[in-house]
């Protein structure tokens, strides 16, 4: 496991590196984050590989994820696609 720390001027986090790592994300989102609905913006690409590990491991943390899921690619950086995530 590798952590990097990040300083910034006004705000100081850690980046967590490690194998495996999302199937602890419930366990250590709980740490920060107290309540149980949560929403995960995401592409196409990536929910199709990560989207339902993900939610079965927030789901196992009693969680009730939300999944707003857009277009891979250039086109989702758009106004039109901004809306529909609001």
């Amino acid at each position: 496991m590798y952590n990097l720390s990040i300083s910034l001027p006004d705000k100081k986090y850690d980046i967590v590196i490690k194998k495996g790592i999302i199937n602890e994300i419930g366990t250590r989102i709980k740490e920060i984050y107290n309540a149980k609905k949560i929403a995960i913006i995401t592409d196409t690409n990536v929910y199709e590989i990560y989207g339902e590990v993900l939610r079965e491991n927030l789901e196992k943390s009693d969680f009730e994820p939300e999944f707003i899921i857009v277009g891979a690619g250039e086109k989702s950086k758009s106004m039109d696609v901004l809306e529909y995530v609001y």
